[in-house]
């Protein structure tokens, strides 16, 4: 990033002289995944009470996805910002004129909290793991209620029908499902993945009726790592790259899902907070105020996502000579083991490779 140009975009933004303007920080936050580059900055403007911000810049070169759009993230925190007391970031402002810093980026006001790590995981170390149960099961169910809360919007009156895609198909499941379909086939690029290709015949043959009125905004990435907590209560939804329109039970089976993810696929015990899935399940129907509906099928769709996720994320790796050639990381790893398991099918391998 370069810091003298921001610098400037930032004063005219502020309606201050550069001169009048002190930056701090440039800093990254611990712990953060794989998406937009994330940076904090504190800016101390003469005269002026000091702004914490928060800088998400848009990816360069390949990444997890085949794109990024920043102003669709950004649609998505002021519409929910717009319509709920869901809490979300406030994004002051969205450049996407390259010129300024040669990509797109935002810039959000910072929230005061902790988000629980996922690189390394929050099951493993960290500020959540070394706190009481009793405090870690409030923080999962203050997840769980803010989860059903977003899926109780009127996505269509809070203005969110720029994220359907009907050249995908018809409102319900088949647009989502679809889209990642499309996404499995680029990421894979015609290479046989066993436990990857058997899980996606299968999804299709089970792919559950949707009906319009049963679809909601879906977070994405509904995970407790994407989660700024303050008192072990929700103060923050961040990342919204994925986020989509789907039945709610896909952002809950992820959510799910990711608990055995970091504990189960890692091979660690669950946090002694952590409800259980039923718990979890319970807590969320009686706040959505509906029973969910064939959620082994979402928990399968989670996998099977995460898996083609991590093939991406293999090949990058093996690209960039982070990995060598010939590895068998995309397809031999936490996720598709645990996809395999939920289906019944042939194990991909044994733990303990480069990607778990």
């Amino acid at each position: 990033m370069k810091r003298e140009v921001f610098h400037r975009w930032l004063a005219d933004r502020l309606a201050v002289g550069v001169d009048d303007l002190e930056l701090d920080g440039f800093t990254t936050p611990e712990g953060v995944g794989h998406s937009n580059e994330t940076l904090l900055v504190t800016a101390r403007p003469r005269g002026r009470e000091p702004l914490e911000l928060v800088v998400r810049l848009e990816t360069t070169g390949p990444g997890v996805f085949p794109a990024y759009d920043l102003s669709r993230q950004v649609a998505c925190m002021r519409g929910v910002a717009a319509v709920s007391s869901v809490p979300v970031p406030n994004v002051r402002w969205l450049e996407t004129d390259r010129s300024v810093l040669g990509r797109s980026f935002y810039v959000m006001d910072r929230i005061d909290g902790e988000v629980p790590a996922d690189r390394m995981p929050y099951t493993l170390f960290g500020w959540f793991f070394d706190a009481p149960a009793q405090d870690q099961r409030r923080a999962y169910e203050s997840a769980i209620d803010t989860l059903a809360a977003l899926h109780r919007l009127d996505w269509r009156e809070a203005g969110f029908s720029f994220l359907e895609q009907p050249e995908l198909g018809p409102l319900g499941m088949l647009q989502q499902f679809e889209h990642w379909r499309r996404y499995a086939r680029w990421v894979t690029g015609g290479r046989p993945q066993p436990t990857i290709d058997a899980a996606g015949e299968w999804l299709t043959q089970h792919l559950p009726i949707v009906e319009p009125n049963a679809v909601t905004l879906n977070w994405g990435d509904a995970r407790v790592s994407n989660l700024m907590f303050r008192d072990f209560t929700v103060v923050g939804v961040l990342d919204w790259e994925m986020a989509s329109l789907g039945p709610p039970e896909v952002d809950l089976a992820w959510f799910l899902f990711f608990e055995r993810f970091f504990s189960e696929g890692l091979g660690v015990p669950v946090l002694p907070g952590y409800p259980g899935q039923a718990a979890m399940v319970e807590c969320y129907e009686r706040a959505l105020g509906r029973p969910v509906g064939d959620l082994f099928w979402y928990e399968v769709f989670a996998a099977w996502r995460q898996s083609v996720i991590l093939l991406r994320l293999a090949d990058l790796y093996t690209a960039s000579g982070e990995f060598p050639e010939g590895n068998d990381a995309g397809q031999n790893n936490i996720a598709t083991r645990m996809l395999a398991g939920l289906l019944d099918l042939p194990s991909p391998g044994e733990p303990g490779g480069l990607m778990g």
